[in-house]
């Protein structure tokens, strides 16, 4: 999981500044000089300003742009994916991929991986187990295509390990709530309906979450619930009694 949390050094300009004569002929343009503060703001662990810094320099980019615009969005997407905002650095590593240079390709693809995995995992601790399935998916597409580009990366190998291992439990967990289903209609095949009503209500938060996958099994699950819990009612409510609203 270390491994997971790696982002590659952030990517930097080419070239130097104009020193001597050049240096007082001609100033950096904006973009530069933002980029370069932005830059800085990142090295101490200040991302939040870097952040900032590399917006500001994008909105200042004239036309035709004086350098790779995708290293600005690249950036942005590292910054925000320290700040664990996945999402909206997804986004930003996705505008990136624009661009001609293969090695920088290469570093989007292994971070957009980290940052739809990441994505993925808040979204299986709010309870979308489909939607975090969904993200590990793409989180394993974004590493498989580093690794055509870098095979020999250990770092996107690993995180794509991680991710099919997470997809997995995902659809181990589909295969226990499909059981519990099976075995809630097994007991009232069997009329067992106290007990199959109490299975259902058991079981119900786990299954439910689970079967995010299958919206039609899910709905089944709970139509069986409400059916079964009203039987068991009836059986156990005494004779003349009138059952409580």
């Amino acid at each position: 999981m270390k491994r997971l949390g790696t982002i590659f050094m952030v990517a930097c300009l080419t070239g130097g500044w104009p020193t001597g004569e050049a240096a007082a002929q001609s100033a950096p343009a904006a973009p530069d000089r933002l980029f370069r503060q932005a830059l800085k703001h990142y090295q101490d662990g200040d991302f939040q300003s870097g952040l900032d810094g590399f917006t500001a320099a994008l909105a200042a980019m004239p036309a035709p742009p004086p350098f790779d615009p995708a290293l600005l969005h690249y950036n942005r997407g590292i910054g925000l994916y320290r700040l664990t905002q996945p999402a909206e650095a997804a986004s930003a590593f996705r505008e990136a991929l624009r661009t001609p240079d293969i090695r920088l390709q290469h570093r989007i693809y292994f971070n957009l991986g980290n940052a739809l995995y990441q994505s993925a995992q808040l979204q299986l601790n709010e309870g979308d187990v489909a939607g975090a399935f969904r993200l590990y998916q793409e989180s394993s597409t974004n590493y498989i295509q580093a690794l055509r580009l870098e095979p020999g990366d250990q770092d996107a190998k690993i995180n794509y390990e991680l991710s099919m291992m997470a997809q997995i439990r995902i659809l181990q967990m589909v295969a226990q709530a499909m059981e519990r289903l099976r075995q809630g209609e097994q007991m009232i095949g069997e009329f067992r309906f106290v007990e199959a009503a109490q299975w259902f209500q058991q079981n119900q938060p786990m299954v439910e979450k689970a079967l995010t996958l299958d919206p039609e099994v899910k709905k089944l699950f709970e139509t069986m619930t409400e059916r079964t819990t009203a039987v068991a009612e009836i059986l156990v409510t005494p004779s003349g009694e009138a059952t409580p609203p």
